[in-house]
């Protein structure tokens, strides 16, 4: 099994929801954001 670093789980989370349409091109993101959302460091 191989494990995902932080990184690359919450890279592929953002990809993801872009690519869907939850996250409407444009949008502009603070780090602070992205490691509140996935309870990461920055």
């Amino acid at each position: 099994m191989r494990k995902d670093s932080a990184a690359q789980r919450v890279g592929s989370i953002l990809r993801d929801d872009l690519l869907d349409g939850n996250i409407p091109p444009g949008t502009w993101f603070r780090e602070e954001q992205i490691a509140e959302r996935f309870e990461v460091g920055r």
